[in-house]
């Protein structure tokens, strides 16, 4: 009788970067994919407040300065989220931090798994304008739950992309984090970004 003994392959550093290099290319994708969604609601937003303040004959206003989202959370704060150490955070604002800036975002990464590479620990705050009437129209189509008790409406989506928004004084807020429990962390920094957002 003869017995085959098939022998699995070991993954030597070329192949193990090659998997890190595509897993982190899937991440960078995807955050890309969210930052675009929540663009696309708040350049719609700001759009619907412009046209609406037009139309008031408000005349030519300048909009405020969008709040900087890295002061709306401490590492520590995100870290208790996360209950993950925080190494960083930076800020990435898709212009000028301006009055005319269409959104500001700040993301805080978790500690490195090994020597090349980090793990998916993160917290993400995007800020955009928008009108609750435009809020409210993302929520119906994204198909997305209510929230009760955050800002003056709040929704999370949950699927693929998961995160919480919530709309507060003309502003969105968008929150997503890479937890085991993603949506209860993202309510509980939402509630800390709230308490410092003015």
């Amino acid at each position: 009788m003869t017995i085959l003994v098939q022998h699995l392959p070991r993954l030597r550093r070329p192949q193990a970067a090659r998997l890190i290099a595509e897993a982190r290319d899937r991440q960078r994708r995807r955050r890309r994919r969210i930052l675009l969604a929540a663009l696309v609601l708040g350049l719609g937003g700001g759009l619907a407040y412009g046209m609406q303040q037009r139309a008031a004959g408000s005349g030519v206003r300048t909009p405020q300065a969008l709040p900087n989202p890295c002061a709306l959370l401490t590492n520590a704060q995100a870290g208790a989220a996360l209950q993950d150490a925080i190494r960083f955070r930076v800020a990435g604002d898709a212009l000028r931090p301006t009055p005319a800036a269409l959104y500001r975002s700040c993301t805080w990464h978790g500690a490195p798994l090994t020597s090349f590479g980090y793990s998916n620990e993160s917290v993400e705050i995007t800020i955009t304008r928008t009108t609750r009437a435009r809020f409210l129209k993302g929520e119906r189509l994204a198909g997305a739950r209510p929230l009760r008790g955050l800002g003056a409406a709040a929704y999370a989506v949950e699927g693929p992309a998961r995160f919480v928004e919530v709309y507060s004084r003309g502003r969105a807020l968008m929150i997503t984090a890479t937890a085991v429990d993603p949506i209860r962390a993202e309510v509980a920094i939402a509630k800390l970004a709230l308490a410092r957002l003015r």
